[in-house]
């Protein structure tokens, strides 16, 4: 590839990362000069006179995950039947950390994977994908964190409880201001329907056995990317589907990304028949327990773009009121479309599977 100017480099970085010198910087904990650099999808890709990488700012959240990446990756590349490229976050050449850190912001620097994007216009493309999805899954099951260093296990019960928390604060402040703005009025007319979703899915939680259920599934899978949209898919050189953007890995059992995978496909294509070819294709691969399946189902109704987005209006302050309220509507219609179709999954893996999923009998009716 023919460098661009050095100088013309050099003025984007600094305007896309908002840094000063930001090719010095990498120059100086990396030993590489940057030739070119061009914004993909939220990352910015590296050319440089030691091969391609690529720039990732991260958020102070996303730091646990990246700790986990370092063991993780190493592990996954020692395989010989490895299923995933997880990219080693580089190191710095001057204190040996893997995180970069900025004067404005913090960065990981790792080696780029080469690949194109995935059309998703045939049913191939999700098949390909699940099995990547569920090899991957298989092969966590092995992987075991270092002695020295104990890893976190995302726990959902306490997160719900923690996010159910939060919107009860959302809707009393909505409900006892003085003057309500018409987002204030908008969250009262939803926040007691959401209120009770969000405590009988704990309940939910707790007649199912889950936090059982969920130890006893980690012989199934130690690790989820926690993000697997169409966009962090690509394929290869080798044409196999491969993840990227792994900046939300974390120790959790495999059905949130079991989930959220059948959410997106169902969203993406509004095919029913597709959701149950890739349960079958899943299944070949890396069984689903009659247990699991529960777990997924509470996956489903959960209403997390609604919660989304009531941080984003209430902690964030992002939106001007008038898109607030219509973002809150959208959201009310994102739930009961994603209930609709918990509705139906659970009726599908009764004809198609013969497997029983208990569900929350009045979020249907």
């Amino acid at each position: 590839m023919l460098s661009q100017d050095s100088k013309e480099v050099a003025e984007q970085l600094n305007q896309w990362t908002g840094e000063i010198h930001f090719t010095q910087l990498l120059e100086y904990h990396y030993g590489f000069q940057v030739l070119s650099a061009r914004p993909i999808s939220g990352v910015i890709y590296l050319e440089t006179d030691q091969g391609p990488y690529g720039c990732k700012r991260i958020k102070k959240s996303e730091l646990d995950s990246y700790k986990l990446l370092i063991q993780v990756a190493p592990w996954m590349e020692s395989l010989s039947d490895r299923v995933m490229e997880i990219p080693v976050p580089l190191s710095s050449l001057k204190n040996e950390k893997h995180v970069l850190t900025g004067f404005a912001r913090n960065y990981v620097i790792y080696p780029w994977i080469q690949g194109e994007s995935m059309s998703w216009n045939h049913e191939q493309d999700w098949l390909d994908s699940t099995v990547q999805l569920a090899s991957f899954h298989k092969q966590s099951a092995a992987w075991e964190p270092e002695k020295k260093k104990k890893m976190k296990w995302a726990d959902p019960s306490g997160i719900q409880k923690e996010e159910a928390y939060k919107h009860e604060i959302y809707t009393l402040a909505a409900k006892w201001t003085e003057i309500p703005s018409q987002v204030d009025l908008t969250l009262s007319r939803m926040g007691t329907y959401y209120q009770s979703l969000l405590e009988s899915i704990q309940e939910y939680d707790e007649k199912i056995s889950g936090p059982a259920v969920r130890e006893q599934s980690r012989v199934n899978g130690k690790l989820c990317h926690n993000n697997c949209t169409r966009k962090n898919w690509i394929r290869r050189e080798d044409h196999k589907a491969q993840l990227i953007d792994w900046n939300q890995l974390s120790c959790q059992v495999r059905t949130k990304d079991v989930g959220d995978w059948l959410l997106t496909a169902y969203r993406s294509t509004g095919s029913k028949e597709l959701i149950t070819r890739i349960i079958k294709q899943y299944d070949r691969i890396h069984p689903i327990e009659e247990e699991e399946h529960a777990l997924i189902y509470s996956r489903l109704i959960y209403p997390d773009h609604y919660l989304f987005e009531c941080k984003q209006i209430f902690e964030e302050q992002i939106y001007f009121e008038t898109t607030a309220c219509k973002k809150l509507t959208e959201a009310k219609e994102v739930t009961s479309k994603k209930i609709a179709f918990a509705s139906w999954y659970v009726e599908m893996m009764k004809q198609e599977f013969n497997k029983k999923v208990p569900t929350l009998y009045w979020v249907h009716l």
